[in-house]
């Protein structure tokens, strides 16, 4: 935190000290500073994916779903696809009951990576109608 803020001094506005000071935060579960930091972040940078990521997280992990998702979706609108984004964005979607967008997130992600069975499971979870399909991903794995 000291040198976020020896950063954040030289420059008010800098993104990866806002971001990485409200990350800090996050991970300390002290949500209500990180996430006022995350926000200071996105008011200057509010294309910085990254940031409404964390918000999302930060809001997922003090049940504040509807903020959650709607943190989340300003940066899956950008097509921002990092592993973990994804994985959050969809078990929100299915604590919200949006299966079909859950699926659609869970697909996306086993494009980007085909070996993960877990996401398979899920999505036949999620889509009855294809399970087998889906099992049958899993079992080629060696799941």
């Amino acid at each position: 935190l000291y040198y976020y803020d020896k950063a954040l001094a030289a420059d008010p506005e800098n993104t990866y000290a806002l971001y990485n000071k409200g990350l800090v935060y996050v991970l300390r579960q002290d949500y209500r500073k990180g996430n006022s930091f995350t926000r200071r972040c996105l008011s200057y940078h509010p294309d910085y994916d990254p940031a409404w990521g964390l918000l999302g997280y930060s809001y997922d992990l003090t049940n504040q779903t509807d903020s959650a998702l709607n943190s989340l979706e300003q940066a899956y609108q950008h097509d921002y696809s990092q592993p973990d984004f994804l994985q959050l964005m969809a078990e929100v979607y299915v604590k919200k009951d949006k299966h079909r967008n859950a699926l659609e997130v869970y697909q996306k992600m086993v494009s980007l990576d085909t070996t993960r069975a877990d996401i398979f499971r899920k999505m036949a979870e999620l889509d009855p109608s294809n399970a087998e399909k889906y099992m049958q991903k899993v079992r080629a794995l060696g799941n």
